[in-house]
């Protein structure tokens, strides 16, 4: 699937680049498309891995945020010839993701629809409907994204956090990562209470080339992220208590969010020809 190499590259663009996240320390690097072989330094007795059903506090967040922006503020702007060969991008990923995603919206109607509200289930239904339209959503603007900034693909220590697990890093529009994280990693009612500021924390931290209007008007549409793969994780991993208990936590968070937005018109008013 390229996870490897993906992964392997990341820490390659990372390692050494002024002013990027913060990672962990890596003595060795090594693989190719099929193997990897990275050493890097041991946090088990120092960072605190994150927890995706509990989510993080707010202060967490301030700190994921604030890697967040600076990870993309040091790729940015990149253009689609600039992007990296290794590297995910929306459009060529479309028809993975929409099978995935159909998949799992079958799943959803015959397994969890009981347990939704109306709303919460016509949402997700909604979202099945607009897949191919976000996924070919035209990159403005464009950067290098983490792709999966999950609170349990975070180490969190006394003074911030770490981003771990780049191995679905691709070009994608910045507020791809933020609103991935917020939208699923954040609870529902801490979120709305932290939002806006968390945008401003993010608009400060990356600097004037990407005003907060801007970060705003990208956040609505990109927060779909969350709902998207959830959706889809409903149609690629068998259904273990496990498994039930953290999807169904990620489906109400991210179906909340994108309530809260109207991220579904969001899409139709960044199409090109609108």
């Amino acid at each position: 699937s390229g996870s490897y190499l993906r992964e392997l590259e990341s820490y390659r663009a990372l390692v050494g680049r002024e002013g990027v996240c913060r990672i962990p320390q890596v003595y060795h690097m090594d693989g190719c498309a099929e193997n990897i072989n990275l050493v890097m330094e041991d946090l088990s007795e120092t960072a605190r891995a994150g927890d995706q059903v509990s989510g993080c506090s707010p202060l967490e967040a301030r700190s994921v945020v604030t890697e967040l922006a600076k990870l993309h503020r040091a790729f940015y702007p990149m253009t689609a010839s600039e992007a990296p060969p290794w590297g995910m991008t929306m459009a060529e990923s479309s028809d993975y993701w929409a099978a995935a995603i159909e998949r799992g919206a079958s799943v959803i109607q015959d397994e969890v629809a009981s347990r939704l509200d109306r709303s919460e289930l016509e949402l997700a239904l909604d979202a099945r409907a607009a897949v191919r339209a976000w996924y070919n959503l035209p990159v403005r603007r464009g950067t290098l994204t983490h792709g999966d900034p999950r609170v349990d693909n975070i180490l969190f220590v006394q003074d911030g956090a770490i981003l771990i697990d780049w191995q679905i890093t691709g070009w994608r529009n910045p507020m791809h990562d933020v609103g991935y994280f917020l939208s699923g990693s954040v609870a529902t009612e801490d979120r709305r209470a932290n939002e806006r500021g968390l945008l401003d924390l993010y608009a400060a931290t990356f600097g004037d080339v990407y005003d907060r209007c801007t970060i705003e008007g990208d956040y609505r549409v990109q927060l779909l992220s969350g709902l998207m793969t959830t959706i889809a994780a409903y149609g690629l991993l068998p259904l273990s208590p496990e498994v039930d208990r953290l999807l169904i936590t990620l489906l109400r968070r991210n179906v909340a969010a994108a309530g809260d937005w109207d991220s579904i018109s969001a899409i139709s008013e960044a199409c090109p020809e609108n």
